[in-house]
């Protein structure tokens, strides 16, 4: 029986603003506007599931094809996962590269071939650009560890006899760097300098960005009145909602936050001179801050790492150094206590006090 093909692919229309599946010549609507790549990518992964069944014979590894291992993942579980657009997109990768191969064909070496293929690829936001943006090593080491569970699911629902081992590149340390308060002091005042007599657009995405955890793409959109593809700001209530009206709730779960005290007056004051967007030039929405943030950054004496997304960065550990809870911090960016804890918890060593004061209470040493 041949194998089936995962030409398929996802294609956004311009003229009504919708993600379509396009597989050859045939053309489906996923009903996904541009916002919700995510509901376009789960619409994707079933398409595919209903095009092929799997077939997993005896289960025997040198028998049973990698895309129907992924593809029982995909809809099995992949729906279930904390990040189900993630599944989906990894597997329309991975099905590019492996189909036509059985899990038993999977070795170091394979999983090697992978990672180069996929590192030589451009970022599918990027496609448009000159000079695109490649893939990372870390986006392939997810989709092989994807690959790995889909793998061990099988195995576990007895569809497969024996597990297979899935080699992953070596995983990235953590991002550490943040900004200390005088740096973000040189910062703002390079974006001050650089954008003097005009609107500022700099100086404002750096504050609220700073000041809410809000995301680089999240801010730019941010207007002064309810709407239903992007966030508010509702000066009134003291409250930025992150998330439009008609926009699905995806992954990044982009809830509301509450505007700090220092932040408020700021948000006053540009209203008054503000046509329609939070962060403006010359009277319009601001698309792409790229070649203004360089340019302040370098000014201010800081180093090609430092990157719009920094700033939510920032937010975060400085809410984690200050001693606030990891639920709250958590619940203020828009993600999981357990992330928090994870990537900012280094910062917060006070939590950890009342364990090594037990401790100290309940051992009784004798002076040596």
């Amino acid at each position: 029986m041949p194998r089936p093909s995962l030409g398929a692919r996802l294609q956004f229309i311009e003229s009504d603003g919708f993600w379509y599946i396009r597989d050859g010549s045939r053309r489906r609507s996923t009903g996904c506007p541009r916002e919700d790549r995510a509901g376009a990518e789960r619409a994707l992964a079933e398409y595919l599931a209903t095009k092929h069944e799997p077939s997993f014979g005896r289960g025997h590894p040198d028998e049973v094809s990698i895309i129907d291992v992924l593809i029982l993942y995909a809809t099995e579980r992949g729906p279930h996962t904390r990040r189900p657009d993630v599944i989906a997109s990894a597997v329309r990768h991975l099905g590019r590269f492996w189909n036509g191969k059985v899990v038993g064909q999977i070795t170091p070496g394979l999983c090697t071939e992978y990672v180069k293929w996929r590192t030589g690829q451009a970022q599918a936001r990027f496609t448009k650009s000159e000079a695109p943006p490649k893939v990372g090593d870390q986006t392939a080491r997810r989709e092989l560890e994807v690959l790995s569970a889909a793998i061990g699911h099988a195995y576990r629902e007895r569809k497969l006899r024996f597990l297979v081992p899935v080699a992953l590149p070596a995983k990235k340390e953590s991002r550490e760097r943040w900004l200390s308060r005088s740096e973000v002091a040189r910062l703002l005042w390079a974006a001050w300098r650089q954008d003097q007599g005009k609107s500022r657009h700099l100086v404002r995405f750096i504050l609220i960005a700073l000041y809410t955890g809000t995301r680089h793409d999240a801010v730019l959109r941010l207007r002064w009145t309810p709407s239903t593809d992007s966030g508010w700001i509702d000066l009134d209530r003291g409250v930025i909602y992150r998330k439009g009206s008609g926009e699905k709730q995806t992954s990044k779960r982009r809830t509301p936050v509450p505007i700090s005290n220092r932040l408020l007056p700021h948000l006053r004051r540009w209203r008054r001179s503000s046509t329609t967007h939070a962060v403006e030039y010359a009277g319009g929405p601001v698309g792409s801050i790229k070649r203004s943030w360089n340019s302040a950054r370098n000014d201010a004496g800081l180093g090609p790492e430092v990157v719009p997304h920094i700033l939510r960065h920032t937010f975060a550990t400085w809410a984690v150094m200050d001693g606030l809870p990891f639920g709250k911090v958590a619940a203020a960016l828009g993600t999981s206590e357990r992330m928090v804890q994870q990537v900012y918890g280094h910062h917060a060593p006070e939590h950890l006090r009342d364990v090594v004061n037990a401790v100290g209470r309940q051992a009784k040493l004798r002076r040596i």
